[in-house]
């Protein structure tokens, strides 16, 4: 049996306020070709659909638009959606039941009930595969409150209610399955030992923090990761993978080969793992020097006038107090179909009192609102952190509907 690994879409994202929803159009339609070319039978979409809890209507029409076209092939047996701590469980499961008569199989959150996590492929009684499709686990998903309990404490409890939770769905599966099915697993979480991007925003740690390859069974064929941007397996275990992100989400990630993973299983055997590089619709580029250094690179930097607007984002090194940089290198690129997103300056030298005060606002302007928002709420609890993002978000939907209409 054939699957597909994919992950953190973040539809809806914008970089330096600059609107990803090109990219992300470019890549579906991609996607789509590639579900129906390569014989795609099992789509696994492990988490982050949306880059907000509340994402707005063009990102949800996306969405959906894609769905209803992959029920269209007819060899895709079914698809697989969890979600991600960047998700709503509300706006993922609201379609549901109509998704689930499409053979598009959602969840949101955890119900409490691992029965609800375990999805048959095929004939129920003697299916073809299952899938237990974990989606992000929050502390109360997991645990109740142990007053007195230490961080160290905490974190074992969690990790141990993880492993738990992966075992005990193996265990129903052991004990109630007839035949040889494929065994396959998802999961939106932070594993130890992956490396990090600057856009993983509000990254859960604690419990997320302290996963590790020995926490999942070793039956599952395949172990579907979300959460980490940068395509990499965990444990040296080549079977537990997260699929990175579809196209970069910071200019950190512009190096990185975006990859959807395929997946070909039989029961009992050893998964054969392949990666399919994903073409990049827009180039992103970083540009780091000292000033004149900088200059001369962007003089000489083209980019083809068909092709779309190529993004920079420019770091100055500075050894004395410089004025206006932020308008002369724009100016540089200026009608050359190239658009400079941000300029950063990294200063050799003790800025003056006034200079300081500026620097403060530099540096918050290279903020995105959630890493504002995240800075704020640092000091908070996860529950706390997650139950303000969502307030949040909301109150940013309205605003930016507002300006819209």
């Amino acid at each position: 049996m054939r699957f597909l690994h994919t992950s953190d879409w973040h539809l809806g994202m914008r970089l330096y306020g600059m609107d990803r929803k090109e990219e992300h159009s470019y890549f579906l339609k991609w996607l789509l070709t590639q579900i129906q070319t390569l014989n795609i039978e099992v789509l696994l979409i492990t988490g982050d659909i949306f880059d907000t809890s509340n994402p707005p209507q063009d990102a949800l029409q996306m969405y959906y638009q894609f769905l209803s076209e992959v029920s269209k092939i007819k060899t895709c047996k079914s698809a697989i959606i969890i979600g991600g701590n960047h998700d709503s469980a509300n706006v993922l499961n609201a379609p549901k039941d109509l998704l689930k008569a499409l053979n598009i199989h959602v969840i949101g959150c955890s119900t409490g009930n691992i029965q609800d996590e375990i999805i048959f492929i095929g004939d129920k009684n003697a299916p073809d595969a299952i899938v237990c499709a974990v989606p992000f686990l929050r502390d109360k998903d997991l645990r109740y409150f142990v007053p007195g309990e230490s961080t160290e404490e905490k974190e074992q409890r969690l990790r141990q209610a993880i492993a738990s939770h992966y075992h005990s769905l193996h265990e129903y599966i052991k004990n109630t399955a007839q035949g040889s099915p494929v065994l396959i697993a998802t999961g939106h979480l932070f594993a130890v030992g992956s490396t990090t991007s600057e856009s993983e925003k509000m990254i859960h740690v604690g419990n997320l923090g302290q996963v590790e390859a020995q926490h999942f069974p070793e039956a599952f064929q395949y172990i579907a990761l979300g959460h980490i941007h940068r395509p990499q397996k965990i444990g040296n275990k080549s079977h537990i993978r997260y699929s990175g992100s579809p196209i970069p989400l910071s200019f950190t990630e512009t190096d990185d080969t975006k990859q959807i993973i395929i997946i070909d299983a039989e029961p009992n055997t050893t998964a054969n793992i392949t990666f399919v590089p994903i073409p990049q619709y827009r180039k992103l580029l970083r540009i780091k020097g000292e000033l004149n250094e900088v200059k001369q690179t962007l003089k000489e930097l083209t980019h083809e006038k068909h092709e779309p607007t190529l993004w920079a984002e420019v770091t100055v090194t500075l050894s004395k107090q410089e004025l206006q940089i932020n308008k002369e290198l724009k100016e540089l690129v200026k009608d050359r179909n190239i658009h400079i997103l941000a300029v950063k300056a990294e200063k050799l030298y003790e800025p003056q009192t006034l200079e300081k005060h500026a620097e403060i606002n530099i540096n918050l302007s290279d903020l995105t609102f959630h890493e504002v928002f995240a800075k704020k709420c640092a000091d908070m609890s996860a529950d706390e952190q997650e139950e303000l993002r969502i307030t949040f978000d909301e109150v940013l939907s309205l605003l930016e509907e507002g300006i819209k209409s």
